[in-house]
């Protein structure tokens, strides 16, 4: 094969990738919650998504830059033309949008994420009323309950994982602040970083994914929770990658 046509083809992928982040492809409409299924809507939908996915910046001209560059983003995808050079952004803006439908789903204020020093509502509120009904998997554990810690620490559909950041962030062992900046900070440089890509619904373990680079720095938060190994290696598989072997003990 040529150069120039093993480049076209890179190309080809690159933008296919791109398009399937923005469009959040690959799970039937009806297991999508209502703010992923807005991606798929008409435009005034979707920059409302992206209006309320900005709320979670605690910094105003970040929120306004963000919001910008992301409606930019749609619009080409709406012509479909998506750019490899949007993709550090469509794969942050989708981790940003995880954030706050689970908030939503939790029955937290999204604004609460953006707060320093903010403390998750289950150490604050105590027993929830009969009708709270979050997923089975953002069900808060008897340590999200009784180790004081962010409520941003909640979001993630994997109850072990979120004990082990919790645990070690009360131990010092980790600052949850920098976990929280190497999954949710947009990577306009667009070098190796550790990251989470989320497919679908947010709530759903299926549809996350950890980069190569999360799992060198992170991996040690994930021992007795392979399921998100698990779930990386299916994405990874779908796409013909290789799988990464983790030891998880």
């Amino acid at each position: 094969m040529r150069l120039v046509d093993l480049r076209k083809r890179q190309q080809q992928e690159q933008n296919r990738l791109a398009s399937n982040i923005v469009g959040q492809a690959g799970l039937p409409a009806e297991s999508m919650p209502s703010i992923a299924l807005a991606l798929q809507g008409p435009p005034d939908a979707m920059f409302e998504v992206i209006r309320q996915t900005c709320e979670v910046y605690e910094r105003p001209d970040k929120s306004e830059r963000v919001f910008a560059i992301a409606c930019e983003t749609y619009m080409d995808y709406t012509m479909n033309a998506p750019r490899i050079s949007q993709l550090p952004l469509l794969i942050s803006l989708n981790v940003t949008i995880a954030v706050a439908n689970n908030a939503t789903l939790l029955g937290f204020d999204r604004a609460l994420m953006c707060i320093e020093e903010a403390i998750s509502p289950f150490n604050i509120n105590g027993p929830f009323s009969a009708d709270y009904n979050p997923p089975k998997s953002l069900e808060p554990t008897e340590v999200q309950k009784t180790v004081v810690h962010h409520p941003w620490l909640d979001i993630f559909p994997f109850p072990k994982f979120r004990d082990n950041v919790i645990l070690a962030a009360d131990a010092e062992l980790l600052d949850d602040g920098e976990l929280c900046e190497d999954i949710s900070e947009i990577n306009w440089e667009n070098v190796e970083k550790p990251s989470l890509i989320v497919w679908g619904d947010s709530s759903v373990p299926n549809s996350w994914e950890a980069s190569p680079w999360f799992l060198r720095k992170w991996g040690w938060l994930l021992q007795g929770c392979p399921e998100l190994i698990e779930t990386t290696n299916r994405w990874r598989q779908s796409r013909g990658e290789k799988l990464l072997k983790w030891e998880n003990k």
